[in-house]
């Protein structure tokens, strides 16, 4: 078993300086990976460190998506509504609540229907479930 100072003194030797944190991050990270793989070599340690340096800088990250919706009732109305959520499926159904005015369940989601869309698939959303007042 290597100690926090072995491991300091070996990075140092490869020509790797780190602060206590970062040091602390990697020992505990070192100390799970050996465990895994008995003989730790320079190419494993190095490794282990690259994802403590190259971090890239989070520039941008996803607040909320907004969503616009559009139902079409069995009358042949249309009613649209925008709402915003944590990803696409909680801002769908954000605005399914703001349309139906109703509280909307979500049964079952997943590839039921599954499309190719270019290089990705597009996912069917399964019917929801309304209120008792929308059921007839």
């Amino acid at each position: 078993m290597i100690g926090r100072h072995a491991l300091k003194t070996r990075l140092l030797e490869l020509g790797y300086e780190f602060g206590d944190k970062e040091l602390g991050d990697i020992f505990w990270r070192f100390k799970a990976a050996a465990e895994r793989k008995k003989n730790m070599t320079d190419v494993d340690l190095i490794a282990l460190i690259s994802d403590e340096i190259f971090q890239p800088k989070i520039v941008w990250s996803l607040g909320d998506l907004q969503q616009l919706l559009r139902l079409v009732d069995a009358g042949g109305e249309d009613h649209v509504a925008c709402a915003v959520g944590t990803g696409p499926v909680d801002s769908a159904y954000n605005a399914i609540d703001l349309i139906v005015k109703e509280e909307v369940t979500l049964v079952e989601y997943g590839p039921n229907a599954v499309t190719e869309v270019g290089q990705g698939q597009e996912w069917i959303l399964s019917s929801p479930v309304f209120g008792p007042t929308l059921m007839h």
